[in-house]
């Protein structure tokens, strides 16, 4: 199978940094058939001369199956249309529902991961796949020793700060919370992962943005890296990870504080749910997976 993978390389706000996608379905293409990267991040070239480029590439390498995950606006009307492959795009991000009904337009196949871009994509009368997140078992990796009690990185909003607070009121420095509007700021991919990694417990707050539940790339990232996930509900885990098994749910800040509270004071408890978690996300729910089964979908659609 040959897959064209058109992503961000780069990450959008630091250059110096591979991006998430860079990390993640670039190497689940790698894996599943012969791969051509094209990168859709390229400073100083504006956006038909980027789609000029792309379809260029497309003549060349003649895909079976193109793949891409859209942040903007990249590809103009028309663009992917005019493929005689399917193509893929990988929709999040329901929260610009605007951003979303126009970009969904654009493929011949729509994946997303919640109900609100499904309808969207069903309104569009586009086939739709409801898939969700993973990890990359070569780059979320435990680290040697869990020495950090709770960690939490990620971006402030007015939904999440009152649990942020209650964290850091009850744990002090023992919860290490970073990321955008919070001091230290954001961190690099590598640090991020290797806090993930030291981690007793990972923190996952299960809402968008604008406070609508979605499903949340750091529920599998937490796991992968060996920690305990402590997540709140409802959530986007029923068929992935079972409550009480293979990771913890909490309800309100009450109850988040009450869990991480009794799993920091029961090691084996903690350890045997983690453990549990950490065993079957690296074994089903990876990348390589998720994007197997879309390419499954497109090809036979």
């Amino acid at each position: 199978m040959r897959i064209l993978c058109a992503i961000f390389v780069d990450m959008y706000y630091d250059k110096s940094m591979r991006s998430l996608e860079y990390h993640t379905f670039w190497p689940a293409c790698q894996e599943l058939g012969n791969a051509r990267l094209f990168q859709m991040d390229r400073p100083g070239i504006d956006n038909r001369t980027l789609n000029r480029m792309f379809l260029d590439t497309v003549r060349r390498f003649k895909p079976d199956v193109v793949f891409t995950a859209p942040v903007r606006d990249e590809w103009q009307p028309g663009t992917m249309g005019s493929l005689d492959c399917p193509t893929v795009g990988w929709i999040c991000d329901s929260y610009r529902a605007d951003y979303v009904r126009q970009e969904i337009q654009k493929y011949s196949h729509v994946v997303g991961t919640d109900e609100k871009t499904a309808a969207m994509a069903t309104a569009a009368g586009k086939p739709f796949l409801l898939s969700t997140w993973a990890c990359n078992p070569d780059f979320h990796v435990p680290g040697h020793q869990k020495d950090l009690d709770i960690v939490w990185i990620g971006q402030n909003s007015a939904y999440r700060r009152d649990h942020i607070a209650a964290l850091q009121e009850n744990f002090g420095d023992r919860a290490i919370v970073r990321g955008w509007n919070f001091p230290g700021g954001p961190v690099t991919w590598n640090e991020y992962i290797r806090l993930l990694g030291r981690a007793k417990i990972g923190v996952s707050f299960s809402k968008d943005m604008a406070g609508v539940p979605q499903a949340k790339l750091r529920d599998f990232e937490v796991a992968a890296c060996g920690g305990l996930l402590l997540a709140e509900k409802p959530n986007y885990l029923s068929g992935h990870l079972e409550s009480g098994i293979e990771y913890v749910s909490f309800s309100s800040i009450e109850e988040m504080i009450e869990k991480a509270e009794y799993f920091l004071d029961h090691d084996e408890e903690r350890e045997a749910i983690a453990l549990a978690g950490h065993r079957r996300t690296i074994k089903e729910h990876t990348f390589a997976n998720r994007l197997r089964e879309v390419f499954t979908w497109a090809l036979g659609s």
